[in-house]
């Protein structure tokens, strides 16, 4: 399951994490789990309460405290985590992710693939040369073909924007972008 992890501070929600367990956060958050009684012996499942320092319950239940993804909800509105899966985000959170994803960095963690689709973006895995053509292969197994016949009346930045435009086209993620010079490099 492919888990991303979202912190609402100050009100505005934003990217924290991928591919974590709602569990990763309870220290951060200062959280205490109560699953004993006074003689230390282990409480029935649904009285296992996890709370903050100042003893107010933040989850109740063995279940909701063992779930991979739920809510810390610390303070009401400036202080939340929240982990989803990452087929079950909302179109606002998707925004978020994408707007993420887009501006404030690059993610190396083994989900990206599934971050990309969701975002409706391809990853260019490889770009192979050719003085005929250009084969860009991407990470879902699929290939765009541009011949060199396509692009051979162009200047430069014609053929840029063409490949450019065709990238777009193939949904390409426009982190990427920057591999245009390596396609057309060898017709240039």
């Amino acid at each position: 399951m492919v888990t991303i992890t979202f912190h609402i501070k100050n009100r505005k929600k934003q990217v924290k994490d991928f591919c974590k367990e709602l569990s990763d956060y309870f220290n951060y958050c200062d959280l205490f789990l109560h699953n004993e009684d006074e003689n230390g012996n282990y409480l029935p499942n649904d009285e296992w309460v996890l709370s903050t320092c100042s003893g107010t319950p933040i989850l109740e239940g063995r279940n909701a405290i063992e779930s991979e993804t739920g809510i810390l909800d610390v303070d009401g509105e400036y202080d939340t985590i929240i982990v989803k899966k990452l087929d079950d985000l909302y179109e606002e959170e998707i925004e978020i992710l994408r707007d993420y994803y887009l501006n404030d960095g690059y993610t190396d963690c083994y989900c990206i693939d599934d971050i990309l689709k969701v975002l409706g973006y391809r990853e260019i895995s490889n770009v192979y040369r050719y003085s005929s053509n250009a084969d860009i292969s991407f990470t879902d197994g699929s290939f765009l073909f541009i011949g060199r016949s396509e692009v051979e009346d162009m200047e430069e930045d014609e053929m840029r924007e063409y490949v450019t435009d065709k990238l777009k086209y193939y949904n390409v993620s426009p982190l990427h972008f920057d591999k245009i010079d390596k396609i057309i490099s060898a017709w240039t």
